[in-house]
């Protein structure tokens, strides 16, 4: 692919916790499990020399008015594996107000390559094509 279009080809994991790392023991809790899986990711990331983006759910302190790593604690060595990691959440509704029911909010919570910005990035998510834009210039 990358001969012919001058992109490195990515890997794209859907859903970290269904993933099976292969050394898992009956005795494993889905905290272990989830971090053998985390890992096996980021080396097999390494050896390719390719990008891998990685669904992950969180734990509910995810849900709080302002995430940060932590909502990755319950689901293994996310935190350490992973050079960027951002959440993406409805936002939260302000009791007087009624936010636009396709606007999302993108929070990057690590960033091993430049700046984490102090909030979240406003988008407009467009569920017939999966897809997100920037809200400027609408509405």
């Amino acid at each position: 692919v990358s001969h012919r279009h001058g992109l490195a080809p990515f890997l794209f994991f859907d859903y970290l916790q269904k993933l099976d790392a292969g050394h898992a023991g009956p005795k494993d809790d889905e905290r272990m499990r989830v971090s053998r899986s985390s890992a096996g990711v980021a080396e097999l990331t390494r050896e390719l020399g390719t990008t891998t983006f990685v669904i992950s759910s969180i734990n509910r302190i995810g849900y709080r008015s302002e995430p940060s790593l932590d909502v990755f604690k319950e689901t293994g060595s996310i935190e350490f594996d992973s050079d960027i990691a951002m959440l993406l959440r409805w936002p939260e509704k302000k009791p007087d107000e009624t936010p636009p029911a396709d606007l999302i909010e993108l929070w990057v919570l690590k960033n091993r390559y430049g700046r984490v910005p102090p909030g979240p990035i406003q988008l407009i998510f467009d569920g017939r094509l999966g897809s997100f834009r920037s809200p400027r210039g609408t509405r």
